[in-house]
């Protein structure tokens, strides 16, 4: 049964005589029993009444709030749907929300406590759900499964022959060792993007030790504003 089944007839009251104790109002879940400001519920305690009152009515509407709204507990059959998915992350490029940058996966794995084998980000998670599912790129950096997603691949090869995959650095793109303003890269775009006067267009730039055709910069502006759209930060 959820908490608005148990206590259909909880309420906020005041009790403007309370003294010394953080606030006067209290959370009346039914008779002598309340919500405390620690999450636990239980009897009026006269060793620690602080934990009873509130400091103010928008602070225990907001806990009645949280208490009644409980989240429906997740099956193992929906975490074993989500470790499906983040394992098809594995060797591909992933999009994280964090830093908002591409990285390749090495690995996931399901993390169901915190230890030296999680990030303060996972911590987080395995605190509010009781697991995370934790995916590590390939330079070691662990970020939780629910702010990453798989991402298109970007790709240009070198004078030499020696091909590279776009990575997502923030402000710029990196291939390799060089590292290209997503700015410029925009601003080539669009201008390959125009009509000319004459009969001849422009249908690569070099940059660096790399040509990049139209093709490219569209694909890399494309992914960038796709980045955006769908972060929810």
């Amino acid at each position: 049964m959820t908490n608005k089944g148990k206590y259909p007839n909880a309420c906020i009251k005041e009790n403007p005589h309370a003294r010394n104790v953080g606030g006067t109002y209290y959370i009346h879940l039914e008779k002598d029993v309340y919500l405390n400001k620690d999450g636990s519920v239980g009897v009026y305690s006269y060793n620690n009444a602080s934990n009873t009152y509130y400091p103010s009515k928008e602070a225990a509407q907001l806990a009645l709030d949280n208490f009644m709204n409980e989240k429906k507990p997740i099956t193992l059959d929906e975490i074993k749907s989500q470790l499906i998915e983040a394992k098809k992350l594995i060797g591909k490029n992933f999009y994280n929300y964090h830093d908002k940058k591409t990285y390749i996966c090495k690995d996931v794995f399901l993390a169901l406590e915190v230890s030296g084998k999680t990030s303060p980000m996972m911590d987080c998670e395995i605190s509010n759900n009781g697991y995370c599912i934790g995916v590590r790129s390939v330079n070691g950096c662990l970020y939780p499964f629910s702010i990453c997603k798989p991402v298109s691949v970007v790709e240009t090869t070198n004078h030499r022959g020696e091909k590279y995959t776009a990575q997502d650095n923030g402000q710029t793109w990196k291939f390799g060792c060089a590292e290209i303003s997503k700015s410029l890269v925009k601003e080539l775009y669009e201008t390959m993007s125009e009509n000319h006067i004459g009969n001849r267009q422009a249908s690569k730039v070099t940059i660096g030790a790399a040509d990049f055709d139209f093709d490219t910069l569209k694909a890399s502006v494309e992914l960038e504003e796709e980045n955006n759209r769908n972060s929810p930060l």
